[in-house]
């Protein structure tokens, strides 16, 4: 992000914006730490993600070499994150609407088991075939990858 995103508290600070609340909970400055890190909302998502895909979903997760699917599932729903708070958040701002926290998390991991059985390749890891399955919706292709 580089910190380019216009939040309130940068529009306050260049004189364009009277308000710096955040636009979703308004109970802190909106700068991009609160945003995307310490705002109610975004941890209520980032928690039903979590319990989903059963890691963290951290933005200091480094990637060394080779991306295996969990890396790419991460990397996939560290994105998907931002984009949709961001989403929210301009939602929220412009028309006075708000997706509920746990709502959103399900569409979002609707989308990410259909990227995840595009992304999956050929060749998968026992480990990977394994963390795939446990979300069933990944059965019929992991049993296809295991032949």
């Amino acid at each position: 992000m580089n910190k380019g995103m216009n939040v309130r508290d940068k529009l306050h600070r260049i004189g364009y914006c009277h308000e710096k609340a955040c636009c979703i909970c308004e109970d802190a400055d909106e700068t991009l730490e609160h945003l995307f890190f310490s705002c109610d909302y975004s941890r209520q998502l980032f928690q039903c993600l979590e319990s989903w895909c059963g890691f963290k979903i951290d933005v200091n997760m480094t990637v060394i070499g080779r991306m295996g699917v969990k890396s790419q599932t991460h990397a996939m729903l560290w994105s998907a994150c931002c984009y949709y708070i961001w989403q929210q958040r301009n939602n929220a701002r412009m028309n006075g609407v708000l997706v509920r926290p746990a709502s959103l998390a399900q569409n979002m991991i609707k989308e990410a088991k259909n990227r995840i059985k595009f992304m999956v390749g050929r060749n998968l890891h026992r480990g990977e075939r394994e963390w795939l399955n446990k979300w069933g919706c990944m059965t019929s292709i992991v049993g296809q990858q295991a032949r």
